[in-house]
């Protein structure tokens, strides 16, 4: 899988490749990044094909469900997106998954982002 978090490379891979937005990660007290994954053609199913604004549209939608905070529906769109694209994706839908488990036991604050901050990151993965 290649992903980028580059303004520049993703507006230039953006006219021929499909991109879906990932994670949204603080790299530095001002910058703060959205990682991409740049679909390749090989890993598009025939069937898939018709169906690629559909696909990116519930991506998009489960992506806006983490952040919100709306665990179930975030949980069933993955379940409908897990193994698309041959599974390339798989991997940071299950990380989704994990993190849902652990952020519904925890009383989250009402500015909670869902961005990672690896700028104050010690060796804890943190989600704000």
């Amino acid at each position: 899988m290649y992903i980028v978090y580059e303004e520049k490379e993703i507006k230039q891979l953006q006219l021929k490749y499909l991109l879906l937005p990932m994670d949204t990660i603080k790299i530095s007290s001002d910058k703060i990044v959205t990682a991409h994954c740049v679909i390749d053609t090989n890993h598009v199913m025939l069937h898939e094909m018709s169906s690629l604004d559909d696909i990116e549209e519930l991506h998009l939608a489960m992506i806006e469900d983490y952040k919100s905070q709306a665990w179930d529906e975030c949980i069933a769109k993955i379940a409908k997106l897990t193994g698309i694209f041959k599974g390339e994706l798989d991997t940071f839908y299950n990380n989704i998954n994990e993190r849902i488990s652990q952020l519904r036991d925890t009383e989250l604050t009402s500015t909670w982002t869902g961005i990672i901050d690896r700028y104050h990151a010690d060796d804890k993965l943190k989600v704000s």
